[in-house]
């Protein structure tokens, strides 16, 4: 996604300049002082009739409900469709890693670099667990593919990798499963940050609280768990240091959350919830920036 002009060393501005350099800027890991809560109290709207719904399949015309949407994030099956990370009813359908796979609107380059058989699962499906390696779709000078960062004690078994969110050299994980958590004892749907130029894991969430999508929101981090019986909540992270600022109860789980410099959207399957923005939120995207990367 597009930083704003003038950003910290993390931007995509001092990024690229670092990289033609031979040299890259660490991103900006740390705050200075406790960021405020963002969101005030929810609306609900019951009556999505009122909402207008695109096509089966096609997504929510966010814009054409809000022009002044600047984020969007959606729930995501993986970066490797039908491949190994997950847990499978039918079994593993293993796929090699690509060298040449690449994330095209995150300009992150990602593979997965190595698979373990994770046994089965609490629901007794087979399937695996994997290592990432991820780095900048163009590397800098005197990086080679090899040197990527892995990402691998921090991935759970029968975790997929659902969303990729960066700025400049920063960059945000979803490591996801599907279905309810006691069948993952082991942990996963959590959070993992980056950074690119150390390949250093910055923080990383506790397990179980992100399991639907997850957006940029200036300062913030923003991402929704739920699923059927469990709770259904949305919480608003530190993204430099992964402190949860604030955390808000939501009537389902959020299928999609979208982002205005003066609401932010939750859509779930039988509601609209809308948190007004009582804190103003700096450096947020353009207009209309896709916040989902793959």
């Amino acid at each position: 996604a597009a930083a704003a002009a003038g950003r910290d060393a993390g931007s995509d501005a001092a990024y690229a300049d670092a990289a033609g350099a031979g040299d890259c800027p660490v991103g900006s890991w740390t705050r200075a002082t406790d960021l405020p809560k963002p969101l005030g109290a929810a609306e609900i709207n019951r009556d999505i009739s009122q909402v207008i719904v695109a096509e089966a399949g096609a997504g929510w015309p966010w814009l054409d409900y809000d022009p002044a949407i600047v984020a969007v994030g959606e729930t995501l099956s993986s970066a490797f469709p039908n491949g190994p990370c997950g847990d499978h009813l039918e079994g593993q359908a293993i796929i090699p890693a690509d060298p040449n796979n690449r994330l095209l609107r995150s300009d992150v380059w990602l593979a997965i670099d190595r698979v373990e058989d994770a046994g089965l699962s609490g629901r007794s499906w087979p399937g695996g667990r994997c290592a990432y390696r991820i780095g900048p779709a163009e590397p800098r000078a005197g990086v080679t593919i090899g040197e990527r960062t892995v990402i691998d004690d921090a991935v759970p078994p029968f975790n997929e990798l659902t969303h990729v969110l960066r700025d400049g050299a920063m960059v945000w994980l979803a490591l996801q499963f599907n279905g309810y958590r006691s069948e993952f004892p082991a942990g996963g749907n959590k959070l993992v940050a980056l950074d690119l130029c150390t390949g250093d894991v910055r923080w990383q969430s506790d397990d179980y609280v992100a399991s639907g999508p997850v957006l940029l929101a200036g300062p913030y981090l923003i991402a929704t768990e739920g699923f059927t019986e469990e709770p259904d909540r949305l919480r608003v992270y530190d993204r430099a240091t992964g402190a949860v600022v604030q955390t808000l109860d939501l009537p389902s789980r959020a299928e999609e959350i979208a982002l205005t410099p003066e609401k932010l959207y939750a859509l779930t399957y039988n509601s609209l919830v809308t948190f007004p923005v009582v804190t103003a939120i700096d450096d947020l995207p353009a207009p209309a920036v896709d916040q989902v990367l793959y």
